[in-house]
């Protein structure tokens, strides 16, 4: 049980996360896309700069508790819930799309909401694999913010708690399992060979479904500046 818990932690941050950066992302990028956005440009200057610089793990930390989100798992899904990078790929390639197809689409009566929908999603099938793949690879790795922001074992995720196997052994909440199979002949370092197995298998089995659109993508948001 004090194996699963985080696991189902894990995976419904992963899940959850993915799916919350991904709103949040695609329709940051298509507004940002457009030109006809007053000040687009000083916004994404915003964006960028939170690349270079950030507020530090103690005004993170405050700003969490005040909002009384330490210690939740949405907490961290909404520290995580835009990369800027993934952003200004998208951002490009929605860029990359003739505007004469937005025309069009504006003569015949739909709003942005159904040209974001039904014509620019459709469109960018292999950009946004590609980005769904990068965030689920992110989600599923993210230890720092977890560690800081997360005290209890119930919300704790696999990450943390795998940390701790491989580099103390014997710390919560897995300790009276890792002790008891210490005491057994399973060797220490096959538990955490079989550790690292747990966390990489899940990635390995989603990439195959996505491959094909992986290095497609990638190129298509980096054409056009």
């Amino acid at each position: 049980e004090d194996f699963f818990r985080p696991l189902i932690n894990s995976v419904i941050y992963t899940v959850g996360g993915t799916a919350l950066s991904m709103l949040v992302t695609t329709m940051t990028a298509y507004a940002l896309s457009k030109k006809r956005l007053l000040g687009r440009n000083a916004i994404m200057y915003v964006f960028f700069f939170t690349t270079m610089f950030t507020g530090g793990i103690v005004p993170t930390y405050i700003t969490m508790k005040s909002y009384h989100l330490l210690d939740k798992l949405l907490g961290v899904l909404l520290l995580t819930a835009v990369n800027t990078i993934y952003l200004i790929i998208l951002r490009t390639h929605f860029s990359s799309i003739p505007e004469e197809i937005e025309e069009a689409a504006v003569i015949d009566g739909a709003n942005d909401f159904t040209i974001l929908t039904r014509i620019m999603i459709p469109m960018s099938k292999p950009t946004l694999a590609t980005i769904i793949l990068f965030y689920a690879v992110d989600k599923w790795n993210e230890f720092y913010t977890p560690l800081t922001m997360i005290r209890s074992d119930a919300q704790q995720v696999l990450q943390v708690v795998l940390y701790n196997i491989l580099y103390t052994g014997t710390q919560n909440p897995m300790k009276n399992q890792f002790a008891t199979m210490v005491q057994s002949n399973v060797q220490p370092e096959t538990l955490k060979m079989a550790a690292v197995i747990v966390v990489t298998l899940p990635i390995l089995l989603v990439y195959p479904f996505l491959q094909k659109y992986f290095v497609k993508g990638v190129m298509v948001g980096s054409v056009k500046g």
